[in-house]
């Protein structure tokens, strides 16, 4: 059974970082990257709906109430920027001057380390942290009743179970993308074979078959450049329609408490984002594999 960190009052600590979905929530993503330092791991739309997050937010005794709920210990202050330095501890949640919460990591010299659920990990410094400080802060303790769980989501396991069914597209990307490095290789000899042997006048009757040779490279070239071009489009809108269908349906049999909470904006922005994901994983994601092999290529 695995048992839970402890709070520190100096230095920094190593908080995972967890990212808000919707503009209201940074108040449950800030206490499930809290339960998450402490080992407990929980989905975040779970951590959401213990915070009573609703269409103005979670306020910091409905934060407090559900980590209290995880066995967590919960202190609320109100304290200056050098009082939460000296007494700590970290992490620990913290108002912020969009009406917002942010975790607090720690202090190290003159700069503060802050998990921001809308920005990501930050490194500001002591005056920029005092501009946006609220003034009150919820430290945290894991008791007796505490078990951490779970485990971290795997960016990788949800590419793969999106691409579920999509192996052929994903290899003619491959492929195509690695005739394109190819042809990278091909131009480095057209050009010393230029300079050594034609510019220098060794072997002018060469000339003719070496601009045929370049002409019919170029025009494989474009016609796979627009091959490629062609079928990821069709791939990122097949990807887009089974994914927006998912999400259409899904949303369509949430309980009317689903709506409560957030506004018609949000659940339209993800309906977009499903088109978005599917051409990064497509024309991002396996050129970028194709890459981190040729650097090794090129580096042995």
């Amino acid at each position: 059974m695995r048992t839970a960190k402890q709070p520190i009052v100096q230095g920094v600590a190593k908080v995972p970082m967890v990212m808000q979905m919707e503009s209201l929530e940074c108040g449950a993503a800030a206490l499930a990257m809290v339960l998450a330092y402490y080992g407990k791991w929980l989905p975040l739309e779970q951590v959401r709906v213990d915070c009573g997050v609703s269409r103005d937010g979670a306020s910091a005794q409905n934060i407090a109430k559900a980590a209290r709920s995880y066995g967590l210990e919960v202190e609320g202050y109100q304290r200056g920027v050098k009082a939460l330095r000296s007494l700590g501890p970290f992490p620990c949640i913290v108002s912020w001057a969009n009406g917002g919460y942010v975790v607090c990591c720690g202090f190290a010299g003159n700069n503060v380390f802050v998990n921001d659920p809308a920005k990501g990990s930050r490194k500001m410094t002591l005056d920029e942290f005092e501009r946006f400080y609220g003034g009150i802060c919820l430290t945290f303790a894991p008791t007796d009743e505490f078990v951490p769980g779970g485990k971290r989501k795997s960016t990788v396991s949800f590419a793969r179970s999106r691409l579920q069914g999509a192996g052929a597209a994903v290899a003619f990307v491959a492929l195509t993308t690695l005739v394109a490095y190819l042809f990278d290789l091909m131009t480095p000899a057209f050009t010393r074979f230029f300079m050594d042997r034609l510019l220098t006048g060794e072997n002018p009757e060469l000339l003719r078959p070496f601009i045929a040779l370049m002409t019919a490279v170029a025009v494989v070239q474009v016609v796979v450049l627009a091959a490629q071009s062609i079928y990821s489009l069709k791939i990122n809108g097949k990807m887009a329609i089974v994914g927006s269908s998912a999400f259409m349906w899904k949303v369509l049999r949430m309980p009317m408490e689903f709506f409560s909470q957030r506004l018609a904006g949000d659940i339209q922005q993800r309906k977009t984002t499903n088109a978005v994901i599917a051409e990064t994983l497509v024309n991002t994601f396996t050129p970028l594999a194709l890459n981190i092999a040729m650097m090794v290529f090129y580096l042995v």
